[in-house]
C-alpha cells in the first residue's frame, strides 16, 4: 500500500470519461449509457487504479446487458463517503454465482456467462476498493440485472 501515489482525485471525473470511452462499446450493442455525476467528489487515492475499476464494472455491465438494455454510472455523496453505482437491466446474477463473483479465477458457468473473462475483474475491482480503504456491494438476482456500489471516503483537501 505504501507505494501507491495518493493524490486527490476527482471521481466524477473520472466517470464522464470513462462514460465518454464506453458510449460508443454501448451504442454498437445497443445498450443505453447513462452517467450522472452528483459533484465535484474528490478522493485521495491513485487515479490509475480508481480508473480500472469504474472501467471493469462499467465493461462488465455492458456485457452483460442485452440490447435494448441501460447501463447507469452515478456519483453521489453519502454521510461521508463518495458513492458510485454501476448498475444494468442485464441478465443478472445467480445467487449460487454471487458469494464468488470477487474470488480470484473465479468463472461463472457457460450458461450463466456469455464472455470468456478469466475473472480477475471483479476480483482487482474488491482489491482497488479495499486499497483505497472502501467497500465494494453487489445486489443482483437473475432477470432483474445487477448493481455494483462501490464506498469510498471522500478526502478532506484543503480550501
Amino acid at each position: 500500500e505504501g507505494a501507491l501515489e495518493r493524490r486527490p482525485v476527482e471521481l466524477d471525473a473520472l466517470a464522464r470519461r470513462t462514460g465518454e470511452r464506453f458510449a460508443e462499446l454501448a451504442e454498437a450493442n445497443g445498450v443505453r449509457l447513462e452517467v450522472s455525476c452528483d459533484g465535484p467528489l474528490w478522493l485521495r487515492g491513485e487515479q490509475r487504479l480508481l480508473e480500472r475499476l469504474i472501467t471493469n464494472l462499467v465493461d462488465n455491465a455492458i456485457k452483460h446487458t442485452p440490447a435494448g438494455g441501460v447501463v447507469s454510472l452515478l456519483t453521489a455523496s453519502q454521510d461521508q463517503d463518495a458513492r458510485l453505482t454501476v448498475s444494468d437491466t442485464g441478465e443478472g446474477i445467480s445467487p449460487e454465482v454471487l458469494p464468488h463473483l470477487f474470488d480470484q479465477f473465479f468463472k461463472r458457468r457457460p450458461a450463466d456467462d456469455r464472455s470468456s473473462a478469466s475473472g480477475l475483474g471483479l476480483g482487482l475491482c474488491r482489491w482497488i476498493v479495499e486499497t483505497h480503504h472502501g467497500h465494494l456491494d453487489v445486489a443482483s438476482a437473475p432477470g432483474h440485472g445487477t448493481i455494483f456500489t462501490v464506498r469510498l471516503p471522500l478526502a478532506s483537501l484543503p480550501a
